[in-house]
């Protein structure tokens, strides 16, 4: 299921449960009514399993193919803490918020991705204009362009994409913008089970888990020192290097006994600070592709010109 089929399972199977509605009907409604056409089979699986098991967090434990670690910790506290509806509310707020952002960042890079298409499309037929191979030169600049945004893609979403998200976070603003979802993942898996009364020491790995990347990297390390007799927020500040305010933050959360409140403002603060970022993000990737399409078209037009330079040349010389 996608980001936003996520919001929209999470917010009905929230509405239900907080109506009075029990887990295996409120499963089997949304099986009849699923909220988009891909909730409907996971659904029926779900009310099937949940006949057997009669545990919500169970049962999404066994839909692993869309429902990740820290969704069923998060619903794993909520049951624990009798507040499963809102828990379901904050997944739904959670996806919802991916979903707006993956939309806005495809919305904004579609036109330029295909005017820069357009323009080596083009550039390459103008660079081998007068030439029978003109069709095949536009070609092949098209092959390159399509072979790099393919192997972007496969750097971000493939097996490699940790050790390529460890080397861009080095960069200062990338470091926020990569980050703070998986920090804001952290900070809600935390509270949701601290508020639960989960230990510290089956909390604090799950929550990693749920940031995934760099910070799932550091799940042995931590729990080292939690162990050794940390406190929570030494133990997290090196995690939080491009966000140095929520250790500070967690500490005078721990000396004055309100965590779990804490973390509630954290949650607030990472929540703006990622809509900015998106904002940002939306708003100079479409320039940035602008700028490559303008400097390619200058330079196909540089070779037209140099090109055309060198007929007339040819015809005084003659």
């Amino acid at each position: 299921m996608t980001a936003k089929d996520k919001a929209g399972f999470y917010h009905h199977l929230g509405q239900m449960l907080e109506g009075g509605l029990g887990v295996v009907s409120s499963l089997s409604q949304l099986a009849q009514h699923p909220p988009s056409a891909s909730c409907a089979e996971p659904c029926r699986r779900l009310e099937t399993v949940a006949r057997q098991l009669g545990v919500l967090s169970e049962s999404l434990d066994s839909e692993r193919e869309w429902v990740e670690p820290f969704e069923v910790a998060c619903v794993f506290a909520g049951e624990n803490s009798g507040q499963v509806a809102a828990v379901l509310a904050s997944l739904s707020k959670y996806w919802e918020r991916v979903a707006d952002a993956r939309d806005k960042i495809t919305r904004g890079i579609l036109y330029p991705a295909l005017l820069l298409e357009l323009a080596v499309g083009v550039g390459g037929f103008v660079s081998g204009s007068g030439q029978s191979t003109s069709l095949l030169v536009a070609g092949l600049h098209l092959v390159v362009l399509n072979l790099l945004f393919a192997l972007i893609w496969v750097a971000w979403s493939g097996p490699a994409r940790d050790k390529v998200v460890g080397s861009v976070i080095r960069i200062p603003f990338c470091a926020r913008v990569l980050t703070t979802p998986g920090l804001f993942r952290v900070v809600l898996a935390l509270r949701l089970q601290i508020g639960a009364g989960v230990p510290l020491l089956t909390a604090v790995p799950t929550a990693l888990q749920a940031g995934g990347g760099h910070l799932e990297q550091r799940t042995q390390e931590v729990c080292q020192s939690l162990r050794a007799g940390e406190s929570l927020a030494v133990v997290l500040a090196p995690l939080f290097v491009a966000h140095p305010h929520l250790a500070s933050a967690i500490s005078a959360g721990e000396l004055s006994g309100k965590i779990t409140e804490t973390f509630q403002f954290l949650e607030r603060g990472l929540e703006a600070d990622w809509e900015q970022q998106m904002a940002l993000w939306t708003e100079w990737m479409p320039r940035m592709i602008y700028f490559a399409a303008l400097f390619y078209a200058a330079i196909q037009a540089m070779t037209l010109l140099s090109g055309i330079g060198s007929n007339y040349d040819g015809l005084f010389s003659e």
